[in-house]
């Protein structure tokens, strides 16, 4: 939608830790968390270690 979003990623465990996740979750996670991080506004982490994965591996500017 065409309106300003938040979006809140706890942590992407799912990439970060491969194997971890069944493949079917993982392939869905990943695009979704992906989609909602780039069309976000903002984001809320829980941590900055979480900040710092976010946007390690979604590409996503830490300031937002």
């Amino acid at each position: 939608l065409p309106r300003p979003m938040v979006v809140t990623i706890h942590d992407l465990n799912f990439l970060a830790v491969p194997g971890t996740y069944d493949r079917g979750y993982t392939r869905y996670a990943e695009r979704a968390f992906r989609l909602s991080a780039q069309r976000a506004t903002r984001i809320v982490t829980v941590s900055n270690a979480s900040r710092d994965q976010v946007a390690a591996l979604l590409g996503v500017d830490p300031g937002r």
